[in-house]
């Protein structure tokens, strides 16, 4: 398969990987793709109404669906879901021509944002140290695949500095 490797955003929910994919997929002229969007495309119904029904297998199911198909992409910024890199399987399908950008924000700045969002199921209205116990939990899996972590600040420079990496990586082998 020809074509360059994909960009994948990983990290916590809250952290920016949607907003910082768009850029980046629009500064290289690349497909955005969103895990998430898919998920809900494949289901027929928002992940939030999903997770409300206790359905949390059948959204990671889907995940692990959507991570397979898009392993053999190229030329796409792909954003994850905050639970993707989660799982050894999704994430080794993800890395197959990718090149994995890990965000990261600080807590205490991403927790009044995903606490207060009722469509972040998991996250709303939890307790502080709850979260903060979640994230710590995920952030091992998150740095294990990523080929650049990069802290969150202006989404533009954000952009950029993911590009940047990239743009100095060594590309994937067919």
């Amino acid at each position: 398969m020809s074509g360059n490797d994909n960009i994948v955003f990983e990290g916590f929910m809250g952290v920016g990987k949607t907003t910082v994919a768009k850029k980046v997929a629009e500064l290289l002229g690349y497909r955005y793709i969103d895990t998430d969007d898919e998920v809900c495309r494949k289901a027929g119904r928002p992940i939030c109404d999903m997770l409300s029904d206790g359905q949390c297998a059948t959204v990671r199911a889907l995940e692990k669906d959507v991570c397979l198909a898009l392993s053999d992409l190229r030329d796409s910024v792909i954003a994850t879901g905050g639970g993707v890199f989660t799982s050894d399987e999704n994430a080794r399908s993800l890395r197959r021509h990718s090149f994995i950008v890990c965000l990261e924000r600080p807590f205490d700045e991403v927790y009044p944002l995903i606490s207060s969002d009722p469509v972040r199921v998991l996250a709303y209205g939890k307790p502080y140290d709850e979260l903060k116990r979640l994230l710590d939990s995920r952030t091992p899996k998150y740095h294990k695949y990523a080929d650049v972590i990069i802290s969150c600040g202006d989404a533009d420079t954000v952009a950029r500095a993911a590009v940047d990496a990239y743009l100095k990586r060594t590309p994937c082998a067919d």
